[in-house]
């Protein structure tokens, strides 16, 4: 199972296969996506779907449409990639649930987040390692730039990682601007816990505290490069 965030208020719990949704009803996008990646969700070969989803269960007030995004400038970006679910077909359907997707530029979500998801997968297929992770938008106080009047386009994303394998024990963050500049996975390393003073979220909360304020003190983009 994922580990979450503490309770956010007026949030909205989505569970699918592959990830749970902390879902914004007003936002229309989730507040985070979390998940658990293993060596063995990266196996099987269940291809991209061909389609992206409207989410059935929630009310049409409450949901993302797919006309939201069309021509609308900004690409269907996901929280949990679709690479991260090929072990399951259902898990790769739910993970083109428009609840799974925020607002990206075509560059952040081709060339630069792409990267990142790559590399997770890669630390997880050649490290060895099991990672928890929590992904999710940012938006900025003076919000203005909205899709189709609709969907708050968010000024940056956030991809927060914890591996509690023994003998591993490690954390990590990386913020990314919602733009069309080329940014590094070393220039966007951050702590956790800067990604919750920016955003508000407590993440990971149940792992021991002790731990918990250990791991997300660090923000050694070299230490995971190098595993």
């Amino acid at each position: 199972k994922p580990l979450l965030a503490a309770p956010i208020k007026g949030e909205r719990l989505l569970i699918r296969e592959g990830y749970t949704v902390s879902y914004n009803t007003e936002k229309r996008q989730p507040n985070y996506v979390a998940w658990y990646l293993t060596p063995q969700r990266l196996k099987g070969n269940n291809k991209r779907s061909e389609f992206f989803y409207e989410d059935a269960e929630l009310n049409d007030n409450e949901k993302s449409l797919l006309d939201d995004y069309y021509n609308s400038g900004f690409d269907r970006g996901h929280l949990c990639p679709a690479g991260d679910n090929k072990w399951s077909r259902r898990a790769m359907i739910e993970s083109f649930y428009l609840s799974n997707i925020s607002p990206q530029t075509h560059s952040l979500n081709n060339e630069s987040w792409r990267i990142l998801e790559e590399a997770c997968r890669e630390w997880v297929r050649f490290g060895h390692r099991n990672i928890y992770i929590i992904s999710g938008p940012i938006f900025s106080d003076k919000q203005t730039r909205k899709i189709k009047r609709r969907i708050p386009v968010p000024a940056q994303f956030f991809k927060a990682l914890l591996c509690l394998d023994k003998g591993k024990e490690s954390g990590i963050a990386f913020i990314y601007d919602n733009n069309t500049e080329n940014q590094t996975m070393q220039g966007t390393a951050v702590s956790i816990d800067k990604v919750e003073e920016i955003t508000g979220y407590d993440l990971f909360n149940t792992v021991n505290k002790n731990l918990q304020e250990k791991l997300e003190r660090q923000s050694n983009f070299g230490a995971w490069k190098r595993q």
